[in-house]
């Protein structure tokens, strides 16, 4: 009886310890805000080449959902930029995506005198994917009116990647056709279309066993219809346009028993501040600003858009032509960074 008397004792002690227990635990803290884009682009030389001006801690630390980050190749750099560029990022876990810069077209070397990306797009590529370089897009804005290139000799740019990047990096690896900027007109958009689809079919008839397909992936920067009409959050007239064509496209693969998943990838975005074409900026109140934010914030959830990245950390020291940075340069946070972390308008 003595026995059973002490084990029911110890029980109810037993039951009052984890009560006791559980009425002192500290509640679980929320989970963090979803984070609106998947990375960062950038093209500031220091970004690379400046460990102590390194901004990538302070990305992770403030968005540890990023997984990207996007590097547009400068006209005038050289492979070995790059390739520091590339272990910065790598340092920091994140998965890097190269673009050369429009310009670079026209810059048969770089600044050291060596062969250049366009010059050397087999150098460069097997020595980018020797360091776990996997992504790459085509062109950064090739429509810029500032520097606009024939949709032929982007076609043709795009053919060269992609067997550069088929050799040196596998099958595994993307290259993403774009980055073309907005506004897209339906002609430049059908003219690359046909550039491509005749790109393809001369590769597919000459060499049948590289497995030549229409591309998948393309690229946007959707600026005008983020910070063009935040005011009209079911505006998406830009990214509508290319959603079509796409549209369009896997309609003729499906009429020919072809697999096609077109996915569109927004790799550059941003809550203007200044720019030269005033039309899509929201500089002036704070409202505005967070008003943009939210609009960018619905480009996650539309229709084939797989990856959105955010352009670019950090506003300049002196006054220039283009600031869309979500701190300034003196590291204070901008309007927008509340949005984007789940709060509201400060």
């Amino acid at each position: 009886m003595r026995r059973f008397i002490r084990t029911i004792v110890r029980s109810i002690a037993v039951v009052l310890c984890l009560a006791a227990v559980a009425a002192c635990e500290v509640p679980a803290p929320p989970p963090p805000a979803p984070v609106p884009f998947d990375g960062f682009s950038e093209q500031h030389p220091r970004w690379g080449a400046d460990p102590e001006g390194d901004p990538w801690s302070e990305i992770t630390t403030n968005f540890a959902g990023v997984k990207y980050a996007r590097f547009i190749i400068p006209p005038e750099a050289c492979i070995e930029n790059v390739k520091q560029w590339v272990a910065t990022t790598t340092r920091h876990r994140l998965v890097p995506v190269i673009t050369p810069h429009r310009d670079a077209a026209t810059r048969p070397s770089c600044g050291d005198g060596r062969p250049g990306y366009w010059s050397d797009i087999e150098g460069w590529t097997s020595e980018l994917a020797a360091m776990g370089v996997t992504t790459w897009t085509t062109l950064n804005e090739p429509n810029h009116p500032d520097s606009y290139l024939e949709p032929g000799w982007l076609a043709l740019q795009w053919s060269r990647q992609q067997r550069a990047v088929r050799t040196h990096c596998g099958a595994t690896c993307s290259l993403i056709v774009g980055e073309f900027a907005t506004p897209l007109s339906a002609t430049y958009l059908r003219t690359v279309h046909e550039a491509l689809s005749d790109v393809v079919w001369s590769n597919a008839i000459n060499h049948p066993n590289e497995g030549w397909r229409y591309p998948e992936r393309w690229s946007l920067h959707d600026y005008t219809d983020v910070t063009g009409t935040y005011d009209q959050p079911s505006n998406f007239a830009q990214l509508n346009r290319l959603q079509g064509h796409l549209d369009q496209v896997a309609s003729y693969m499906a009429a020919s028993n072809q697999p096609y998943t077109p996915r569109i990838w927004l790799t550059e975005q941003a809550v203007l501040l200044s720019h030269d074409h005033s039309w899509t900026t929201v500089a002036g109140t704070h409202e505005r600003q967070c008003a943009a934010a939210r609009k960018f914030m619905q480009l996650r959830s539309q229709r084939l858009v797989e990856r959105v990245f955010y352009y670019q950390w950090q506003g300049q020291q002196t006054p220039q032509k283009w600031d869309s940075g979500l701190v300034d340069n003196t590291g204070w946070q901008r309007p927008a960074m509340a949005i984007f972390k789940g709060g509201g308008c400060t």
